[in-house]
């Protein structure tokens, strides 16, 4: 029988799952708005912990992705802000 050992990479990965999915559930649910910060900000915090998870087991697939979905997310929030500051 194999034991799982689970480290800090894995621990911090699915945080970042997690933070993502929930970012996602909370635009479905109207909780939150797909054009405001939060949902950016989300996306690019589970995105990168994910990453940071990747640099103990490196996968060129999942980093790829979770790599350009930081910095579309990073796009987004700076979108957001440039609307936030020419309506002021």
């Amino acid at each position: 029988m194999t034991t799982l050992a689970i480290t800090l990479y894995d621990e911090l990965g699915l945080v970042g799952v997690v933070v993502t999915i929930i970012g996602y559930f909370f635009l479905q649910s109207g909780k939150i708005q797909l054009r405001g910060w939060l949902y950016s900000f989300l996306n690019a915090l589970g995105s990168l912990l994910i990453l940071v998870s990747l640099c103990a087991k490196f996968n060129l697939a999942a980093f790829s992705m979770e790599a350009i979905w930081f910095f579309i997310s990073i796009y987004g929030f700076y979108k957001v802000h440039q609307e936030i500051k020419h309506a002021e």
